[in-house]
C-alpha cells in the first residue's frame, strides 16, 4: 500500500463555536480531489499499491480548541446547501480468455495450431468460451472468420450473477450457410463489462469434415473369402482392416452373434486382430470404420467358412459352398455371385430390389439390400445350370418373406428351384398340403422324378407365417443314405397327423431325385424349363452347397 501527503491551506484557529469555513479552508477542499487524483497516478507509474485517504486537520492539532470540519447543510440551514460527499468507483477490466477456456462440440478442445485442427462433423457447431472478470460482471464477444473474412459473431452483455458468472461459459452456434465442408473456422472471443474490454484470445481451429468415411476392407490370409472351407475349430487365423479415408481413427468389428469391439488407431493405420472359431461352416464378420470427425461408415460383410476336419475344403458328403447370391447390389439387372468363379444371376420381368432394415434383419444377416419379386409382373431371377449336382448330395438356404398366402393346393410359391427338362430337380415352395384338414399354407420341399411333377419329400410343421416375418429355409438331401431333411428358422421337428411327412429330427427317406440341368431359378418354378409358379415378396441369401450342410451351419447362418 503506497501512501503520499497532498499539501493543504489552513484557515486561522478560531475558539468559538460555529463556522469553521473561513475562505482558506474552502479552497483547500476544492483542490483537494484533483490533488488526490494525481497522487494515485504518480504512485501507479512508481509500481506501488494506491491508497487514498481523506482528513481536514485544524490549524494547530495540538490546541483542543483548535477544529475543522466538513460543512454540513444539515447543521447549517439556510446556508449554501451542497453536501460534502467522496464518490470513488473503481473497475477491475476482465481478463482475455485462454485456449483452454474455449471448447467446441463437435471438436472438443480449442485446437490453436491452423495445420492441425479439430474436426467438426457439422458446419454448424456450437463454440463456447468460459469468461471472467474479478468484480464477477461479464460479458463478451466471440467472432468467426473463414480465412481473412469475418463470418459472423455474437456479443453477450455483461450480466451479474455473485459467484457464477465470472466463469461462465457463454456459447454461440455458427449459422447454417457460413461454412460449407472442409473449410476452416477461425474463432476467437474476449470478455468486456460496461467499462472494459479485455484482449482477443488466441485464434481456435476447427475444420468442418460433414463427409462419411468410406467402408474398411477386410483381408484374412488364414480364412480367405473365397467360398472354401479353411482351418478348424480352434485354429486362430489373423484378419486386417484397412481404412476406408485417411483420417479414420477407429474400427467396430463383430464377428455374426458376437458382441461388437470397437478399437482407435492412430489416423488411417490398419487394424489386425486374431480369432479362433468356435465352430465349423460359414461364418460372416461385419467391420466399419470412423474419422476423426466421430462419423462411421457403412458395414462392411467378409464371409469365410471354416473346416469341419482342421483342413481345406471336405471330403465326401461334407458341404462345399458352390454358389452364393447375397443379393446387396441394390440396383441394376444383375446379382453377383460371391462364390468366385460362380455364375451371377439376371433380374427378369418385374423384379427388383429393396433396401435391408439398419439392424440387418434377424439374427444381423442381412446385406445391403434384398431381391423383390412379384406374381402379378412375373418377376424372377435366374442363373445358369451346373452350379449344384442334384444327383448327389446337396443342400439349399434362403430366406423369404411373403406378402401372398397360397390358398389352394394348386397354388404353388415358389423361392428356389433348379430347373430340368420337363420337371424340376428340386424345389422350395409355399403352398397348401391337400391332406390338411384346413388350408394352411407351410413350407415344403419339392422334387420331381422319371413323369411324376411336384411331388412333395418334406412339409414344415410349422405354418407360414401370416404376418410376413423372415424366414430361414434349409433343404438338404443325402444321397448316400437316401434321405432329406426341412428346416425351418434352424429347427426341424416331429409330424403332424394328417398332413404327411413333415420336417422332422430324423431324415426322411426319399427315392433319389432326377439330374436337372437347368437353370437355378430365384422366385419361380416350373415344368420344362418355363417360369411359373412365381412367389410375392422378398427373398435374400441363396446358398447352395455340394454335400450334406451341418447342423451347425445351418444354426449360424440362420443366426441363433
Amino acid at each position: 500500500m503506497g501512501c503520499g501527503r497532498v499539501d493543504l491551506v489552513h484557515a486561522a484557529p478560531g475558539h468559538h463555536r460555529g463556522r469553521g469555513d473561513q475562505p482558506g479552508t474552502a479552497r483547500a477542499l476544492r483542490g483537494l480531489p484533483g490533488r488526490l487524483h494525481e497522487l494515485g497516478h504518480r504512485l501507479d507509474r512508481l509500481g506501488l499499491g494506491i491508497g487514498y485517504g481523506l482528513r481536514v486537520a485544524a490549524a494547530d492539532e495540538s490546541d483542543p480548541d483548535s477544529w475543522t470540519k466538513f460543512y454540513s447543510a444539515d447543521e447549517y440551514s439556510g446556508a449554501d446547501e451542497r453536501e460534502p460527499r467522496l464518490i470513488i468507483t473503481y473497475n477491475d477490466p476482465p481478463s482475455a480468455p485462454g485456449a483452454a477456456d474455449l471448447s467446441s462440440d463437435p471438436g472438443g478442445a480449442c485446437a490453436t495450431d491452423s495445420s492441425a485442427p479439430a474436426l467438426s462433423s457439422t458446419a454448424t457447431p456450437n463454440l463456447t468460451a468460459v469468461l471472467r472478470d474479478p468484480d464477477n460482471r461479464v460479458g463478451g464477444t466471440i467472432e468467426w472468420w473463414d480465412g481473412q473474412t469475418r463470418k459472423g459473431g455474437r456479443d453477450f452483455a455483461p450480466i451479474t450473477n455473485s459467484g457464477v458468472s465470472s466463469g461462465l461459459p457463454f456459447s454461440a452456434t455458427v449459422p447454417s450457410g457460413a461454412f460449407t465442408d472442409g473449410r476452416t473456422i477461425a474463432w476467437r472471443a474476449r470478455s468486456s463489462d460496461e467499462n472494459a474490454t479485455s484482449d482477443w484470445s488466441g485464434w481456435c481451429y476447427l475444420k468442418v469434415a460433414t463427409a462419411t468415411p468410406q467402408p474398411p476392407t477386410v483381408s484374412s490370409a488364414d480364412y480367405p473369402d473365397d467360398g472354401q472351407a479353411h482351418g478348424g475349430v480352434g485354429r486362430p487365423g489373423d484378419f486386417t482392416f484397412t481404412a476406408g479415408s485417411p483420417n479414420v481413427v477407429a474400427y467396430e468389428y463383430t464377428f455374426v452373434g458376437q458382441a461388437p469391439v470397437t478399437a482407435s488407431v492412430a489416423p488411417g493405420d490398419p487394424l489386425t486382430i486374431t480369432w479362433a472359431p468356435t465352430s465349423v461352416g460359414t461364418q460372416t464378420l461385419e467391420v466399419r470404420n470412423r474419422n476423426v470427425a466421430g462419423r462411421w461408415s457403412s458395414r462392411v460383410s467378409y464371409r469365410f467358412s471354416v473346416a469341419a476336419d482342421g483342413g481345406t475344403g471336405g471330403g465326401g458328403d461334407e458341404a462345399t459352398l458352390s454358389s452364393y447370391w447375397p443379393f446387396d447390389e441394390g440396383s441394376g439387372s444383375s446379382a453377383a455371385n460371391a462364390v468366385p468363379g460362380g455364375p451371377s444371376m439376371t433380374l427378369r420381368s418385374g423384379a427388383t430390389w429393396q433396401p435391408s432394415p439398419e439392424d440387418g434383419g434377424p439374427g444381423g444377416w442381412m446385406g445391403s439390400s434384398n431381391l423383390v419379386v412379384d406374381a402379378q409382373s412375373g418377376g424372377y431371377a435366374d442363373a445358369p445350370g451346373g452350379v449344384v449336382s442334384t444327383d448327389g448330395s446337396f443342400s439349399v438356404m434362403a430366406w423369404a418373406r411373403q406378402t401372398v398366402l397360397p390358398q389352394t393346393p394348386d397354388d404353388r410359391m415358389t423361392v428356389v428351384s433348379r430347373f430340368g427338362g420337363a420337371t424340376s430337380g428340386f424345389s422350395i415352395e409355399e403352398r397348401v398340403s391337400p391332406d390338411d384338414p384346413f388350408p394352411i399354407p407351410r413350407w415344403a420341399l419339392v422334387r420331381s422324378g422319371g413323369a411324376a411333377d411336384g411331388q412333395v419329400l418334406i412339409w414344415s410343421d410349422d405354418p407360414v407365417s401370416q404376418w410376413g416375418d423372415w424366414t430361414h429355409i434349409t433343404a438338404v438331401y443325402d444321397a448316400a443314405n437316401h434321405t432329406a431333411r426341412l428346416y425351418v428358422n434352424g429347427q426341424c421337428s416331429e409330424a403332424i397327423p394328417g398332413v404327411g411327412t413333415v420336417a422332422g429330427c430324423a431324415p426322411v427317406p426319399v427315392s433319389d431325385p432326377i439330374d436337372a440341368d437347368g437353370p437355378i431359378t430365384v422366385g419361380s418354378g416350373g415344368p420344362d424349363s418355363a417360369p411359373g409358379r412365381y412367389f410375392s415378396g422378398d427373398i435374400d441369401e441363396v446358398r447352395l452347397y455340394d454335400g450334406v450342410v451341418s447342423e451347425t451351419e445351418i444354426a449360424q447362418r440362420q443366426g441363433s
